[in-house]
Parts: C-alpha cells; sequence; structure tokens
C-alpha cells in the first residue's frame, strides 16, 4: 500500500479486550486517531478465549493496520493492560533468549500471540499504559467496542450437537489417543501442498464443522483455538477427510493470507533434512 498523506496519518492507537469469564467468550476493540482529526474503529470476538488474549489480539490488529498504511512517523498505542505493557517493553526479550520459556522453564503462555506482535513491533511503536474505566473516552470506547462483540457472541452461539448428529457419528467413528486428540494435517486445496498439523478434539472437529473454519485444540495453553482468528490467516475447510485407520484427519483447505505458520512463512515444514547428507 502506498504511503499516506502527512494530513491523515495515524497519531494514536489505542486497544482493548475483554472478556465473559475468563475463560470463556472474548472481544477486542482498536480505535485508531490520524493526525487530521479523524477515526477508524474496528473489534473481533472469539467464542473461547482469555482476558489477555483477547488484550494481546486488540494490540496486534491495531498494529497490523499502522503497518498496512507503510506510515514512517512514529505511533504511540495505548493500553489498559500491564500484561501487554510489561511482556513487549520487557519479558520478551528474555522469553526469546530462553527459546520462548519463562524463567522458570516453562513455556510461554500464548505463545503464538507474543510472536505475532512480536513481529508487529517496531521502534517506531512507543508502548503506553492508560488507567482502564478511567474516563479515558478512547479506551473507554475500545471497551465498548470489544464488549459489544461478546454480545454477537451470545446472538449467535455455536449450535449444540445433537448426539444423533451426522457430526456426532463422525466423531464416534474417529480414534482419538488417550487424551482425546487426534493429528489432523492441514493440506492446501489449491496445490496440494502440506502446510501444518496440529491437533483436534471432538469440539474443535464440531466447531470446525459448523462454522467451516478450522478450529484446533492447543496442547500448551489447553484450550480451543480458531486458527487464524488474531492474525486473519483463516483456514477456510474446503474437504474434510480421515484415513483409512480413522486415526488421522486431512483437512484440504483455504489459507487465507497465505501464511499457515506462526513464523510468518507459508508452511510449517520448510526445513528439509538432506538424507543424502546423513548417509555420506
Amino acid at each position: 500500500m502506498a504511503k499516506i498523506s502527512n494530513s491523515s496519518q495515524i497519531s494514536s492507537i489505542y486497544t482493548d479486550g475483554a472478556c465473559s469469564g475468563n475463560p470463556g467468550a472474548g472481544g477486542w476493540g482498536v480505535v485508531i486517531n490520524f493526525s487530521d482529526g479523524t477515526s477508524k474503529e474496528f473489534g473481533g470476538r472469539e467464542a473461547h478465549t482469555t482476558n489477555n488474549q483477547m488484550e494481546l489480539a486488540g494490540a496486534i490488529a491495531g498494529l497490523k493496520f499502522w503497518q498496512q498504511l507503510d506510515q514512517t512517523k512514529p505511533v504511540q498505542l495505548f493500553t489498559d493492560s500491564k500484561y501487554v505493557i510489561d511482556g513487549i517493553t520487557r519479558w520478551i526479550q528474555g522469553w526469546k533468549k530462553n527459546s520462548w520459556k519463562t524463567s522458570s522453564k516453562q513455556p510461554v503462555k500464548n505463545q503464538e500471540l507474543w510472536q505475532a506482535l512480536d513481529r508487529l513491533n517496531s521502534d517506531q511503536v512507543s508502548w503506553c499504559w492508560v488507567q482502564g474505566h478511567s474516563g479515558d473516552p478512547n479506551n473507554e470506547r475500545c471497551d465498548k467496542i470489544a464488549r459489544n462483540q461478546i454480545k454477537n457472541i451470545s446472538l449467535n452461539p455455536t449450535k449444540p450437537i445433537d448426539p444423533s448428529s451426522p457430526i456426532e457419528e463422525l466423531i464416534t467413528k474417529l480414534k482419538f489417543d488417550a487424551n482425546g486428540l487426534i493429528p489432523a494435517i492441514a493440506q492446501d486445496s489449491q496445490d496440494g501442498a502440506v502446510l501444518m498439523m496440529a491437533w483436534m478434539n471432538a469440539e474443535s472437529i464440531a466447531l470446525t464443522i459448523q462454522t467451516g473454519e478450522v478450529h484446533y485444540w492447543s496442547r500448551s495453553r489447553k484450550e480451543l483455538w480458531h486458527k487464524g482468528a488474531t492474525s486473519g490467516h483463516i483456514q477456510k475447510v474446503k474437504h474434510f477427510y480421515y484415513d483409512c485407520d480413522a486415526d488421522v484427519i486431512l483437512i484440504k483447505i483455504e489459507q487465507v493470507g497465505g501464511i499457515a505458520c506462526h513464523t510468518g512463512v507459508r508452511s510449517c515444514f520448510f526445513t528439509e533434512v538432506k538424507i543424502h547428507d546423513l548417509n555420506s
């Protein structure tokens, strides 16, 4: 996208996240303020998430919009989340040095979101904390956008599974491991490229079929994971298969944005083992 004029450069970004229950239904909101006095608002939602994840999702969305404008002028990002502020300004360098482990050697929670935020961050971004619910009009507006997103979830809930439904019949045919999980391979429906492998449980399979967008189960976060909900790299289901032993799923998808891997590349399978070199 071409650079925008100086009169309409972004002067500030406000973001917020909210959750009804923690975990539970969640939403995020963003307010973009321009130097000419205009503003832009948008938000998003997740049916199964946490408050911290929604705080991160809002910040990611705000920076994505800023980055798309190819702006050279520095920008301030305001959030009422100390978790986001401390994470991006203090903790993240240590996490990266420790291969995304905390000081206690535990996996960093919400790693994929932190990595997405880290890729978008730059020296041009100033991270600013604002007191939540203190009357700041932009922060209050973000909070309202986030909470309206949660209301949209309650108005459009996921359909319950009828025990006699075709979805339930499918689930009963599949062979899950001792943890109730089954491996799922995502393949590009156009050229057949293998894009990623992740895990699914019965609920994520049902959500995938009901929504037409792939949902996985995150073993590290121990929660449902709507692929691309925060990054925008949603996987749209084209075909759904299982193998002859019914213990592996293959989903042929349309990969929105062309990126399936959290590292920012198309496929997670980019490290080739040179078999000839190993045998030489």
